[in-house]
This record gives structure tokens, C-alpha cells and sequence, in this order.
């Protein structure tokens, strides 16, 4: 089978099986499997065999068999060369004719030396107007008998006669050779050279325009959507998919960065639904972020094109987007996720509130795999970049104890302005975190207090505010905590990092 070498199957390796073989390599892609998933066959989501099956019905046979099969490897140079050469024998039918046929291509017209002598102007347009390998010998010929004689006006109009219809063919010929007969941006003989279907605005059907795709420098013969790389991410935060989910990031921006990143955030938490159905199937494709949006629901590349376009389309000039490996059930499994700097400070936001201060994140991944940096040029469409670590600095978004209570006080005041601060409940608020009991001092008539632990890696300075009174106010707590404080007028909070987690205590007092 050509050069093997052992190592780990990659398509063993997605099902489960990541003993070492011998491994043998694709003659298409270069790559390596065993000799279960060596073979070829062809790159294409379910969407787009259902299209093939009706469009290329005299090779559905061929597209159903490799659709069904179990083996193999999605070879996309396989399938790029698969279709060059379905294109390739639809052309030399089209262009084929035989001796009896009365309609024939053009592809060269030559003359006599009389003929030239007689008409230099008609044969220096020809040769200008059409390249010698397209046209077909139709020799022309007069007798010598003819030299320096005046021929008639009957063989006179008969030889500039054959001249226009050459010129009218060939003219038609090149109109048809440079119009855009699928509507894609692309003429019949770019398509061509570049291997795209001409009679195909979608080749590859991933739901991009074969002109779109190379105007933004993506492969038009590559379905993005059955990989994870810069391509992918060229097109997924595309014009074409942004401006698809522009009505909800304009309703998402802030008056600052801080603030847009959050409810950006906060939307997504609160509206997509993680798909563990998709998560466990053999080989889950990528949705575009409208895709996402219109399901709602999605897996971690999901989450993060949505996020990352939300972000950009909302004003963000820079994201980041993360691809990690991360320990799934003892597992190292791929993981993808979104970063943004706020304030000079490095964010992630992994799906789910608050975003986690970057340092905090890097201890608790495996391995960063790539950083790719987005940002749009000026004609809005995304200019990706691999980064490194020190591109996204941790800078100063720790929170210290001091800004923790006073930041709660100032979310409980705004429930109830009566409140004021109390150091008189300190020793009762001492008690509680330790979950003893306590008794007011006589000067009260009642009192209240709350406890809670927050893991430390959600507190970060840009997104203290907005996260805790996000918790404060949770509807498993809101109501208990709205009912008792309109019954008191002081209050003492208690803050303690205790490494993993922060213990909080409130206590509430009427005097």
C-alpha cells in the first residue's frame, strides 16, 4: 500500500480506539491511517449528498456507495479530485462532435497565401481576436490560377462571409466562456481554472458562493463546516453569516466593552442549549452562527462562532478564539472557546456566565492547541491570525475582599435604600460564616443572615457588578432575600477567600 509507518489511527481515534498500528498513507492527502480508514472517499455533510443524489443522477450510484460506507477516510484532495475529473469528462461531451455534423466548435481558421495577399486586414483581425488553440482547420483554399487577378464579387463576399461567421462564433464563444452562468461571481472560465462546478453556485455546499469564497481567501473546493481551523473561521465570522445575526448584537451593545461582552454573555447562557445528541455522534459538522441561533442549541464550536460573531458585530474589535484540549471523563478531548481583552485584561468566555479571568482558565485546560486572533479589515470581513499566550495578558482583574463587600452592599442598598452600614453586626456576621449560632446585641429587634460560597475564579474586577448581582437575585434565592430585607434598616457584610471558593455572609438587622 506505499510508505507505512506505526502510530495511532486518527478516524480509530475519534471512535475510541487509540492503539498503535501500522498506518498507511493516502495518496491524496498525505496523511496516515490503518488499513481500515486508508481508503479515500468523499467529503460532504448530509445536506449536500441529498443535493447530489438529485442533481448528478448519473453517478448517484457512485455518491450513494461512498455516502453509506463505514470505512475510509473524508479525503477533501480525494474529493476535489473526484469532481475535477466528473467536470473534466462533462466537457469533452459537450465539446465532442463527429465528422457528420453539420454544427462543429471553432478552433483555428488558416488561409491560403492567396487569400492573405488578397485580405491582410480580415486576417490580421482573426489572428488578433482569437488564440490559435481554440479553433478548428477550416482551410480556405484558391486556386494559383487566381494570383493577381480581381476575383468576383460572388467568391469575394463568399471568403468575408466565412470571416464573419468565424467572428461571430468565436465572439459568441468568448461571451460564453466569460458569463456567469450559476450566478456566483465567478465567470465559466475562472470556474475552470480553479476547478470550481460552473453550473454550481455552492460547490463545496457549504453554504458560501464559490466567487464569495475567494474573494475572502477561502477554498471554494473545502467545506468549511467539516473542520476547525482558520478557514473556518474565515468563514463562519463572514460578512455573509454577520450580518444574519446583526439584529441581536446591535440590541446587545453597552456603552462599553465590559458591558457588551456581558450581555453578549449573559444572552447566550440564558438561550442555547448545549447538544449532547450532536456532541456524541461519529463526526458532528459546524453550525454557521445563524445556524446556532435558529436551533438554539450547539457544541463548543458552536457556542464559540456565536459568541465571536456577537462580539464583532457588536463592536468588539478584537476576539480571540481558543483551541484547547481539555480532561472530559479521563479523556483528552478538543475543546473551543472565546477570549477577549477588557480594560487591559484577558477574559474567556466559555459558554456560560461570568467570563473567567484568563490565568485562572490556563490552570484549568490541558493544553492551549492555537490562539487565533480576529479582527475585520475594511471591508468588514475577518482577517485571522495564530497568536501566542502573551497576546492576551492576565493584567490586574483580581478582586480583593475590600471591593467584594463593597460592591454587595451597594447591589443590597439598591434592593432596599433604607439600609444602612451596621459595624454593630460584625461579631453576629463572624458567627454565621462558620455556621454558628449567633445573638443579636439588645439594641436590635430582629435579624437575618445569609451565607454562601462563589468559586473565586468567577470574580473578576471588569465583571464583579453584573455577575454578583446576577446571583443575588437568582429566583431560588430572589424572593426570600426581596421579602426580608423590607423588614430591615441595617446591614454588615463579610467576605473570606479561602482559596477555591469565596465564603460571603450578609446579615440583616432591624433596630
Amino acid at each position: 500500500m506505499g510508505e507505512t509507518k506505526q502510530g495511532i489511527c486518527p478516524r480509530c481515534s475519534i471512535e475510541g480506539d487509540k492503539s498503535i498500528k501500522t498506518l498507511y498513507k493516502c495518496p491524496y492527502c498525505g496523511e496516515f491511517f490503518c488499513e481500515k480508514h486508508v481508503e479515500p472517499r468523499l467529503v460532504m455533510s448530509f445536506d449536500a449528498y441529498q443535493r447530489y443524489l438529485v442533481e448528478y443522477r448519473e453517478i448517484a450510484n457512485e455518491i450513494r456507495r461512498q455516502w453509506q460506507r463505514s470505512d475510509g477516510h473524508p479525503c477533501p484532495a480525494y474529493t476535489h479530485r473526484f469532481w475535477q475529473e466528473y467536470e473534466a469528462s462533462k466537457r469533452r461531451d459537450i465539446f465532442s462532435y463527429s465528422e457528420h455534423s453539420s454544427v462543429r466548435v471553432p478552433k483555428r481558421v488558416t488561409v491560403s497565401q492567396d487569400y492573405e495577399e488578397l485580405y491582410p486586414e480580415a486576417v490580421t483581425r482573426e489572428e488578433r481576436s482569437y488564440e490559435p488553440s481554440r479553433y478548428v482547420e477550416v482551410p480556405v483554399r484558391y486556386s494559383s490560377e487566381h494570383r493577381g487577378r480581381r476575383y468576383s464579387s460572388g467568391k469575394r463576399f463568399k471568403g468575408l462571409a466565412i470571416v464573419v461567421l468565424v467572428v461571430l462564433v468565436g465572439i459568441m464563444l468568448w461571451s460564453f466562456l466569460n458569463s456567469d452562468s450559476d450566478g456566483d461571481g465567478l465567470t465559466f472560465i475562472q470556474e475552470i481554472s480553479i476547478g470550481t462546478n460552473p453550473y454550481r453556485s455552492d460547490t463545496d455546499g457549504d453554504g458560501l458562493p464559490d466567487g464569495y469564497e475567494v474573494a475572502i481567501g477561502t477554498n471554494p473546493l473545502r467545506n468549511w463546516k467539516e473542520s476547525f481551523d482558520d478557514d473556518t473561521l474565515k468563514s463562519a465570522l463572514s460578512s455573509f453569516y454577520r450580518k444574519r445575526v446583526s439584529w441581536l448584537a446591535k440590541s446587545l451593545r453597552g456603552a462599553s466593552d465590559a458591558e457588551t461582552v456581558w450581555k453578549v454573555i449573559d444572552w447566550i447562557d440564558s438561550n442555547i442549549q448545549y447538544d449532547y445528541a450532536k456532541a456524541s455522534s461519529a463526526f458532528p459538522t459546524v453550525n454557521s452562527p445563524d445556524e446556532t441561533l435558529q436551533l438554539r442549541r450547539g457544541i463548543c464550536v458552536d457556542y464559540s462562532l456565536l459568541t465571536a460573531s456577537l462580539l464583532l458585530e457588536a463592536g468588539i474589535r478584537e476576539v480571540y478564539v481558543l483551541d484547547v484540549d481539555v480532561n472530559w471523563r479521563g479523556l483528552l478531548e478538543g475543546h473551543a472557546s472565546v477570549a477577549v481583552i477588557v480594560n487591559g485584561g484577558a477574559y474567556v468566555l466559555d459558554q456560560h456566565i461570568p467570563p473567567i479571568r484568563f490565568k485562572q482558565y490556563l490552570s484549568e485546560v490541558k493544553k492551549i492547541e492555537k490562539i487565533y486572533k480576529i479582527t475585520l479589515n475594511e471591508k468588514g470581513e475577518p482577517e485571522v491570525e495564530i497568536v501566542t499566550l502573551n497576546m492576551l495578558p492576565d493584567g490586574n482583574t483580581e478582586v480583593d475582599t475590600q471591593q467584594l463587600t463593597n460592591t454587595i452592599f451597594q447591589i443590597i442598598k439598591e434592593l432596599n435604600p433604607n439600609l444602612g452600614w451596621d459595624n454593630g453586626l460584625s461579631t453576629c456576621t463572624y458567627y454565621a460564616s462558620y455556621n454558628i449560632a449567633c445573638y443579636l446585641p439588645s439594641n436590635y429587634k430582629s435579624g437575618i443572615c445569609y451565607r454562601w460560597n462563589l468559586p473565586s475564579k468567577y470574580l473578576g474586577r471588569d465583571f464583579l457588578y453584573p455577575f454578583l448581582k446576577k446571583e443575588i437575585t437568582r429566583v431560588d434565592i430572589l424572593n426570600t432575600i426581596i421579602n426580608d430585607l423590607r423588614f430591615y434598616n441595617k446591614a454588615y457584610v463579610d467576605t473570606k477567600n479561602e482559596g477555591e471558593f469565596t465564603k460571603i455572609t450578609m446579615c440583616f438587622a432591624r433596630t
